[in-house]
């Protein structure tokens, strides 16, 4: 008898202890998640971590701990806790929607085909998820025809599915390796003494591979004068959307454009969602040569993307800098977008320069201009803008413009 009472005590004091375990595991856990919904993601993983300690078989807290560390770009330790709650629990569906993230997040395109199956064979039936990541990894790895013929034989109610269309239509434009641009920009001038400034150009681009190569011919018309220069654009994608971009310009008459301009910039993410990017420029004017310093730092948030882009002006007769910031919206479609400028300083114009006296790159100026791209079918875009400039013309003394522009592109 004696014996019997003792071991019912024993359970009974074990299912206490399991059961307190179990009630500080829960509220532990859901100290985590508050923590990190308000982005104390220290606090939330101190939680979480106890949580675990308490009870650690729950495979939901490891993805919850994954989950934290990809929200900090900490792909490695991400990726440990994921592999460690699917070898604890396979059939937790919330593994699959986290893993799959973490793949795209880190750009580790290769990866997702494997995972998805991973994930079918052990029940999980988001068919969209599926087909978005499956989509996302042909882009990543540039293997396009591949992704366009698995997009094709989706059932029609996923091909519907205006995310998945739109990369559809966006991985069929690009294996149209040819584009041909034209464009048409003019600035009037609130003074009847100033003639207005015409700037037009023609471009024709391709893609090699990892390479792209545009050739472009630049027209400027503002009278007296008139110029024509002679262009070619590089760019070079590495691994882990990486990419170079080189420039090189000649001016036959050298009277609205430099004789010589070039520039160089590299492209490299530093997060899922956060792009850097670190360059210079050159304009070889006749007066003296200037060297311009940029970069840019881009995120993207949902539908939108914001970046800033400085410029730092160096010249024989003084320095400068100015900026530019660049927001811009995404309507749904792949490359159709609003988009808005706002500039200070004369140097963000450096693409799209005008005259021959490097001396203006200095002065102050600010502009702000509005952008509407529009894809047309899959392979057609156009794309006018219209915007307010003021500019400083010597030392105190400004002029305000209007700028109307029109771009058309054709992919084929």
């Amino acid at each position: 008898m004696t014996k019997i009472t003792s071991t019912i005590t024993l359970l009974l004091l074990i299912a206490v202890i399991k059961g307190t375990c179990q009630v500080n595991a829960d509220s532990l856990f859901q100290s985590s998640l508050n923590h990190a919904r308000q982005n104390s993601y220290a606090k939330a993983l101190a939680d979480a971590n106890a949580a675990l300690r308490a009870n650690p078989n729950r495979a939901e807290v490891m993805v919850h701990i994954a989950n934290i560390y990809g929200w900090q770009a900490k792909f490695d330790s991400a990726g440990y806790y994921i592999k460690r709650a699917y070898a604890t629990d396979p059939k937790n569906m919330d593994i699959y929607d986290s893993w799959l993230n973490m793949l795209l997040w880190s750009q580790s395109f290769s990866e997702i085909p494997k995972t998805c199956e991973i994930a079918q064979n052990n029940g999980y039936s988001n068919g969209e998820n599926i087909a978005q990541k499956m989509l996302l990894a042909f882009r990543g790895t540039k293997r396009l025809h591949e992704g366009i013929a698995y997009a094709e034989k989706l059932e029609p109610e996923l091909l519907d599915n205006p995310t998945i269309k739109a990369l559809y239509n966006e991985m069929y434009s690009k294996t149209k390796i040819k584009q041909l641009s034209l464009f048409y920009g003019i600035d009037l001038f609130d003074s009847p003494d100033i003639s207005s400034k015409h700037l037009t150009f023609a471009e024709y681009g391709f893609n090699i591979n990892r390479n792209s190569l545009v050739f472009k011919l630049n027209y400027s018309s503002w009278a007296p004068s008139n110029d024509l220069q002679a262009e070619a654009d590089f760019y070079h994608v590495f691994t882990g959307g990486k990419y170079l971009y080189l420039n090189y310009g000649y001016s036959l008459n050298q009277k609205l454009f430099p004789a010589h301009k070039a520039g160089a910039e590299f492209f490299f993410p530093i997060a899922h969602s956060l792009e850097v990017s670190l360059g210079g420029r050159y304009l070889g004017f006749k007066d003296n040569p200037v060297y311009i310093l940029t970069g840019q730092a881009g995120i993207s948030v949902g539908a939108s993307w914001i970046a800033l882009r400085p410029f730092y002006v160096k010249g024989e007769k003084g320095n400068s800098v100015s900026t530019v910031l660049t927001y811009k919206y995404y309507t749904g479609k792949p490359r159709a977008f609003w988009k808005v400028d706002i500039s200070y300083g004369n140097s963000p114009d450096e693409r799209y320069y005008l005259g021959t006296n490097a001396e203006t790159l200095r002065m102050q100026g600010y502009s702000i201009k509005l952008e509407k791209n529009i894809i047309i079918g899959r392979l057609n875009e156009i794309k006018p803008s219209v915007g307010f400039g003021s500019e400083e013309t010597i030392s105190g003394s400004y002029r305000s413009k209007i700028m109307l522009e029109i771009q058309y592109k054709k992919r084929f």
